[in-house]
């Protein structure tokens, strides 16, 4: 299953208190559906998640160019990218076998998701209360557990 995620680029506006007016003159423009991995398991093969990773990136940018003129969608579309991003480290992760490379990616998820956790796009607080202590086990480091 994945999930969608719609973003209208010029069909609504955020002001942060909700959808106000519409974003630039062209409020015709259609709405841009963006795919994401968030949960990859009735994706069967890597090759089939990594493809599914690369069209929710190449939708951002698509996005992106047609909300050029909507700094507020544009806003949206960054948390979105952090996101993005996040998923993009974390299926590496789950996909290497090579213990260095996934304590690597292990660390450099957590200072990502820690780094934008007031984004509100990832769920920093059970990262750092389950992850980080199953990381600490697995690469025995049990100074590196929050807990």
């Amino acid at each position: 299953m994945y999930v969608e995620l719609l973003v209208f680029s010029s069909a609504i506006g955020w002001s942060g208190r909700g959808y106000d007016k519409p974003c630039g003159t062209n409020t015709n423009r259609p709405a841009i559906r963006l795919r994401s991995i968030a949960s990859h398991s009735s994706l069967s093969t890597h090759s089939q998640q990594f493809h599914l990773l690369a069209l929710a990136l190449r939708d951002l940018r698509e996005a992106a160019k047609l909300a050029s003129d909507c700094p507020d969608v544009l806003a949206r579309l960054a948390h979105l990218k952090q996101y993005m991003h996040y998923v993009r480290l974390r299926h590496e992760h789950d996909n290497t076998r090579d213990k260095d490379r996934r304590k690597e990616l292990t660390l450099a998820a957590l200072r990502h998701a820690y780094r934008t956790r007031y984004s509100y796009m990832n769920h920093w607080e059970a990262m750092r209360q389950s992850w980080t202590r199953k990381a600490a086990s697995e690469f025995e480091e049990p100074s590196r557990a929050f807990n």
